[in-house]
Protein backbone atom coordinates (compact mmCIF):
# COMPACT_ATOMS: atom_id res chain seq x y z
CA UNK A 1 0.00 0.00 0.00
CA UNK A 2 2.80 2.28 0.57
CA UNK A 3 4.21 1.58 -2.51
CA UNK A 4 0.55 2.49 -4.41
CA UNK A 5 0.72 5.62 -2.44
CA UNK A 6 4.43 6.79 -3.26
CA UNK A 7 3.77 6.04 -7.61
CA UNK A 8 0.82 8.07 -7.18
CA UNK A 9 2.60 11.11 -5.84
CA UNK A 10 5.24 10.13 -8.04
CA UNK A 11 3.24 9.95 -11.21
CA UNK A 12 1.21 13.07 -9.85
CA UNK A 13 4.01 14.96 -9.10
CA UNK A 14 5.38 14.31 -12.72
CA UNK A 15 1.83 15.34 -14.26
CA UNK A 16 2.16 18.79 -12.72
CA UNK A 17 5.35 19.12 -13.40
CA UNK A 18 4.45 18.39 -17.13
CA UNK A 19 1.99 21.11 -17.21
CA UNK A 20 4.04 23.59 -15.69
CA UNK A 21 6.63 23.22 -18.39
CA UNK A 22 3.79 23.32 -21.30
CA UNK A 23 2.61 26.51 -19.61
CA UNK A 24 5.58 28.24 -19.45
CA UNK A 25 6.33 27.02 -22.97
CA UNK A 26 3.07 28.31 -24.05
CA UNK A 27 3.40 32.11 -22.00
CA UNK A 28 7.31 31.91 -23.75
CA UNK A 29 6.01 31.77 -27.19
CA UNK A 30 3.27 34.20 -26.80
CA UNK A 31 6.29 37.01 -25.37
CA UNK A 32 7.73 36.22 -28.30
CA UNK A 33 4.79 36.66 -31.04
CA UNK A 34 4.54 39.92 -29.13
CA UNK A 35 8.22 40.83 -29.55
CA UNK A 36 8.34 40.19 -33.24
CA UNK A 37 4.89 41.93 -33.83
CA UNK A 38 5.94 45.44 -32.21
CA UNK A 39 9.02 45.00 -34.38
CA UNK A 40 7.05 44.35 -37.68
CA UNK A 41 5.18 47.74 -36.79
CA UNK A 42 8.12 49.91 -36.43
CA UNK A 43 10.86 50.49 -39.24
CA UNK A 44 13.58 48.76 -39.65
CA UNK A 45 14.88 48.32 -36.05
CA UNK A 46 13.45 51.88 -34.57
CA UNK A 47 13.17 52.15 -30.77
CA UNK A 48 9.83 52.32 -29.29
CA UNK A 49 9.26 55.32 -27.32
CA UNK A 50 6.05 55.39 -24.83
CA UNK A 51 5.15 58.90 -24.21
CA UNK A 52 3.98 58.43 -20.41
CA UNK A 53 0.33 59.52 -19.73
CA UNK A 54 -0.09 63.13 -18.61
CA UNK A 55 -2.16 63.76 -15.71
CA UNK A 56 -4.67 66.66 -15.21
CA UNK A 57 -3.60 69.42 -12.92
CA UNK A 58 -6.46 69.51 -10.05
CA UNK A 59 -7.76 72.96 -8.70
CA UNK A 60 -9.47 73.46 -5.94
CA UNK A 61 -12.84 75.13 -6.38
CA UNK A 62 -13.21 78.71 -4.97
CA UNK A 63 -14.41 78.83 -1.22
CA UNK A 64 -17.62 80.70 -2.91
CA UNK A 65 -18.32 76.76 -4.08
CA UNK A 66 -19.13 75.81 -0.08
CA UNK A 67 -21.72 78.00 1.24
CA UNK A 68 -22.06 75.78 4.06
CA UNK A 69 -18.42 76.02 5.18
CA UNK A 70 -18.65 80.07 4.69
CA UNK A 71 -21.87 79.66 6.67
CA UNK A 72 -21.32 77.24 9.79
CA UNK A 73 -17.27 77.97 10.16
CA UNK A 74 -15.38 73.98 11.08
CA UNK A 75 -13.42 75.82 13.98
CA UNK A 76 -16.30 77.75 15.99
CA UNK A 77 -17.60 76.07 18.88
CA UNK A 78 -20.65 77.02 18.03
CA UNK A 79 -20.87 76.79 14.15
CA UNK A 80 -22.29 79.81 13.68
CA UNK A 81 -21.33 82.58 11.66
CA UNK A 82 -20.54 85.92 13.49
CA UNK A 83 -20.99 89.21 12.03
CA UNK A 84 -19.67 91.77 12.85
CA UNK A 85 -19.79 95.96 11.80
CA UNK A 86 -16.61 97.22 13.12
CA UNK A 87 -15.11 97.85 9.60
CA UNK A 88 -14.44 101.59 10.02
CA UNK A 89 -12.72 100.71 13.32
CA UNK A 90 -10.11 97.99 11.23
CA UNK A 91 -9.02 100.64 8.90
CA UNK A 92 -8.47 103.27 11.38
CA UNK A 93 -6.15 100.87 13.80
CA UNK A 94 -4.62 98.62 11.32
CA UNK A 95 -2.63 101.83 9.96
CA UNK A 96 -1.57 102.67 13.25
CA UNK A 97 -0.62 99.12 14.44
CA UNK A 98 -0.42 95.45 12.85
CA UNK A 99 -0.73 95.31 8.93
CA UNK A 100 -2.25 91.49 9.84
CA UNK A 101 -4.92 89.15 9.65
CA UNK A 102 -5.38 86.40 12.15
CA UNK A 103 -6.61 83.29 10.33
CA UNK A 104 -6.10 80.77 12.65
CA UNK A 105 -5.56 79.96 16.58
CA UNK A 106 -4.67 77.05 18.44
CA UNK A 107 -4.52 75.74 21.52
CA UNK A 108 -3.80 72.14 22.50
CA UNK A 109 -1.17 70.78 25.07
CA UNK A 110 -0.57 74.22 27.21
CA UNK A 111 0.56 75.70 23.64
CA UNK A 112 -1.00 78.97 22.39
CA UNK A 113 -0.41 79.72 18.55
CA UNK A 114 -1.48 82.14 16.16
CA UNK A 115 -1.82 81.74 12.41
CA UNK A 116 -1.43 85.47 11.17
CA UNK A 117 -1.00 86.79 7.29
CA UNK A 118 0.32 89.81 6.72
CA UNK A 119 -1.90 91.91 4.40
CA UNK A 120 1.16 92.67 1.39
CA UNK A 121 1.89 89.13 1.48
CA UNK A 122 0.52 85.78 1.14
CA UNK A 123 2.78 83.98 3.59
CA UNK A 124 1.07 83.01 6.70
CA UNK A 125 3.63 83.46 9.92
CA UNK A 126 3.56 81.36 13.08
CA UNK A 127 3.26 82.78 16.34
CA UNK A 128 4.06 81.76 19.63
CA UNK A 129 2.48 83.65 22.56
CA UNK A 130 5.23 85.57 23.74
CA UNK A 131 7.08 85.83 20.82
CA UNK A 132 7.37 89.11 19.03
CA UNK A 133 6.71 90.38 15.39
CA UNK A 134 7.61 93.71 13.61
CA UNK A 135 7.99 95.19 17.19
CA UNK A 136 4.64 93.55 18.76
CA UNK A 137 4.44 91.15 21.08
CA UNK A 138 1.84 88.54 21.26
CA UNK A 139 0.77 88.66 24.45
CA UNK A 140 -2.85 86.55 24.86
CA UNK A 141 -3.90 84.02 22.91
CA UNK A 142 -7.63 83.20 23.32
CA UNK A 143 -9.85 81.27 21.11
CA UNK A 144 -11.41 83.69 19.57
CA UNK A 145 -8.56 85.98 18.85
CA UNK A 146 -5.34 87.55 20.44
CA UNK A 147 -3.37 90.36 21.77
CA UNK A 148 -0.65 91.89 20.68
CA UNK A 149 1.03 94.63 22.46
CA UNK A 150 3.67 97.11 22.32
CA UNK A 151 4.53 99.09 25.37
CA UNK A 152 1.79 100.66 26.23
CA UNK A 153 -0.39 100.22 23.41
CA UNK A 154 -2.15 96.96 22.91
CA UNK A 155 -3.56 95.82 19.49
CA UNK A 156 -6.63 93.05 19.29
CA UNK A 157 -7.58 90.75 16.31
CA UNK A 158 -10.35 88.58 16.27
CA UNK A 159 -10.44 85.64 14.46
CA UNK A 160 -13.48 86.59 11.88
CA UNK A 161 -15.20 83.69 10.40
CA UNK A 162 -15.36 85.47 6.94
CA UNK A 163 -12.58 83.80 4.37
CA UNK A 164 -9.50 86.80 4.22
CA UNK A 165 -10.90 88.81 7.13
CA UNK A 166 -10.09 89.65 10.49
CA UNK A 167 -11.46 92.44 12.81
CA UNK A 168 -8.61 94.74 14.58
CA UNK A 169 -9.32 97.28 17.62
CA UNK A 170 -7.10 98.89 20.18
Amino acid sequence: MFRVRRMRTIAMAAALLLLCGGLAAVIADRLQDGRRSAGAETAAGDAVELAAPTMPQYELPPLEAYPELLDRPLFSSTRRLVEADDAPVQAAVTSQGLDVVLTGVIIADGNKVALIVPRNTAKPVRLIEGQGYQGWTLSEVQSEGVIFRQGTRAQILELDRKPGAAIAKN
